[in-house]
């Protein structure tokens, strides 16, 4: 199994937007012969990622996506294919945002786009959105413990960062546009997007000044022939011949009607010569674009020296994923199970806010795993090496639960013959659950606000107060908007604690999960009492799949402890499930499967195939994960049994 890159340059390539319907999508489907992958196209660029079982890959791989269009068939292109490491070390530095598409656009965005608007022309499964995880992870690393991405990196980043440092907020300034290149519009949309809207344009293509103002507003001007005094920015590009440069006259001009108010001179042509001596006018700041340029290169030797450290953490995850993925926890994720998209955007999420200090709240019904996924936020954070401290609000009597978090003195109340430390202090430099918060008493959330407010707790029965430094997750099986209307808990408490809300979904609502949380289930205990039970039987997992699970993931891992404690050869059969998990059986086959009928192996083969789609929604990947079979065999299936596209034909 690996993973493959293959990266499209196209020569003298339009600025095209190819048709990828779906019938084109099922052509590639069927000929890259991968479990996974996603198409990353732009104007000159094509790039296909794929993760593949074997190696048995088109020689082509340009003409198949030629066939659909992704390639076009009436321009070269040159190919580079990159396979294993050196594959996944390409999509974490996009995904990282460690390099950009000679555009100028940003790979990240590109991927990010992918995983966000699902369906497209991509296909990707557990493998790329664990990379994607990591990649998130990666990118948020370098955001909050290096420089690396505060560097302007062209020169349109250095003259907003100049624009910024000089004004501030830029919707009020005025920008005078003198001239025109193929880069003034990108120029433009820049300072546009960065709230610019007061422009003047002289141009001498009346065409040129009409479609710029139609773009942008603003107005057009004749010939530039002085500086306006109500101009902030000059642009210079490219002048007509009537036009006039701007000398250290005109500016000492208009820097004398506006009482010496800052103006920006940018000359992109590299063609004023007077501009040092422009630079010496009190609160002009001149720049040609060699200037803009050279602080460009100094960014990018200053960013260069940074990527020795960020090539270490890139080659440890490097590692990492490689590892994970020939190893047999493939659908783990930081302790945690789930390849269904519920779970991966829950994973993607967590990697997302791991490494910064927002509030979380976690809901979902009992069992799903919410302290398991407040472990993974604080494994995966800057305090891992910190306490994760658990308090069950709920299992704690009202009389002790304020003592029991906030600490409290000598002599505050009968008993207290010394001063505690309360869990959050604890916890502090670390990580604070609190589990079951809808229990939390409405004396004590007023406790619990002003910590989130203030970071400062007073201990019972003392006058100090401390300054502690402590992540807070809260976790809840209720509804607590409800509970705010109800007036059970206080609104401004559960807004603080709402910054980041993650939704566990009910184990019934992610079927596809319950063979791999079983068998890992299934090697973990049978470790424990010196067992080799390494399968189950097809009747046993029908049965588990079948079953509702009211009680969730903690009701599977108490079933499948009590089935090991009772099975007594290498295979766990349905005889040492529960009783009521047996009896889901009876739901979970078709109706016409009666005592007396007796199906052929194929007849069970097809029903088995068809009810497993069935409950993957008719999602391909998912299903052939759940069967254990390729895509190219599930076809070969559904042909044979004269199903298309989930109806028989």
């Amino acid at each position: 199994m690996q993973i493959y890159s293959y990266e499209y340059t196209l020569n003298n390539a339009a600025d095209d937007k190819p048709v990828f319907d779906e019938k084109k999508q099922a052509y590639l489907r069927e000929h890259i012969l991968a479990s996974e992958w996603l198409v990353l196209r732009d104007a000159g660029f094509c790039e296909l990622f794929l993760f593949a079982e074997s190696s048995d890959l088109p020689a082509d791989m340009g003409a198949v996506l030629q066939k659909c269009a992704l390639l076009p068939e009436n321009l070269e292109f040159s190919e580079q294919k990159r396979s294993g490491r050196e594959a996944i070390e390409r999509f974490l530095h996009m995904v990282a945002g460690l390099n950009t598409h000679p555009t100028g656009r940003q790979y990240s965005n590109m991927i990010r786009a992918v995983f966000n608007q699902p369906g497209g022309k991509s296909s990707p499964g557990p493998v790329f959105n664990r990379l994607f995880q990591k990649g998130i992870w990666l990118h948020e690393k370098i955001r909050l413990e290096t420089d690396y991405f505060r560097f302007a990196l062209d020169e349109k980043a250095i003259l907003q960062e100049l624009a910024e440092k000089i004004w501030g907020e830029l919707n009020t300034i005025s920008i005078h546009v003198i001239g025109w290149t193929i880069e003034t519009n990108a120029i433009l949309d820049m300072l546009h997007k960065a709230g610019c809207r007061r422009f003047v344009f002289f141009c001498d293509s009346k065409a040129r000044t009409t479609a710029l103002t139609q773009t942008y507003g603003g107005e057009n001007r004749d010939a530039f022939t002085h500086v306006e005094p109500e101009a902030d920015m000059l642009l210079i590009f490219k002048p007509s011949g009537d036009d006039a440069l701007p000398d250290k006259k005109m500016l000492a001009e208009r820097m004398s009607s506006r009482n010496n108010a800052p103006l920006l001179v940018v000359d992109w042509t590299d063609s004023i010569a007077t501009l040092k001596q422009i630079h010496k006018l009190y609160n002009v700041f001149a720049y040609s674009r060699s200037e803009l340029s050279r602080s460009v290169e100094q960014n990018r030797e200053t960013q260069h020296d940074m990527l020795q450290l960020i090539g270490s953490w890139v080659h440890e995850e490097i590692v990492d994923f490689d590892e994970w993925l020939r190893s047999d926890s493939r659908h783990e994720f930081a302790g945690m199970i789930g390849s269904t998209p519920a779970m991966q955007k829950i994973f993607e999420l967590i990697s997302r806010i791991a490494q910064t200090n927002i509030t979380v709240l976690i809901d979902g019904e009992s069992g799903t795993g919410k302290e398991l996924v407040a472990r993974a936020i604080h494994t995966l954070s800057r305090r891992a090496q910190k306490p994760f401290v658990v308090v069950n609000c709920g299992a704690i009597p009202e009389n002790l639960l304020e003592s029991e978090l906030f600490g409290h003195a000598r002599g505050a109340f009968t008993g207290a013959v010394k001063e505690k430390k309360g869990l959050f202090e604890i916890a502090n430099h670390g990580t604070l659950l609190l589990d079951e918060v809808a229990e939390l008493p409405l004396s004590l959330q007023v406790k619990l606000l002003r910590f989130l407010q203030g970071n400062e707790i007073k201990p019972v029965g003392s006058n100090q107060t401390l300054k502690l430094d402590v992540r807070v997750i809260a976790a809840t099986n209720k509804d607590l908007a409800q509970m705010v209307e109800k007036g059970c808990f206080r609104s401004d408490l559960y807004y603080r604690l709402n910054v980041l809300q993650l939704t566990l979904p009910a184990l019934r609502d992610r079927k596809e999960d319950i063979i791999p949380l079983t068998v890992h289930f299934l090697r973990r205990f049978s470790r424990q009492v010196c067992k080799d039970i390494e399968e189950i039987s097809e009747e046993a997992r029908r049965a588990l799949i079948s079953y509702p699970w009211p009680g969730n993931i903690r009701e599977l891992e108490n079933v499948i402890e009590r089935a090991v404690a009772l099975s007594t050869g290498n295979m766990l059969s349905i005889y040492d499930l529960p009783e009521h998990v047996q009896n889901s059986l009876h739901n979970y086959l078709p109706a016409q499967h009666t005592r007396n009928s007796r199906l052929t192996l194929k007849e069970m083969e097809r029903d088995y195939i068809l009810e497993t789609l069935n409950l993957c929604d008719w999602d391909y990947e998912l299903a052939c994960k759940q069967l254990g079979i390729g895509r190219t065999t599930l076809w070969r299936k559904l042909k044979e049994y004269g199903v298309e596209g989930g109806r028989k034909k």
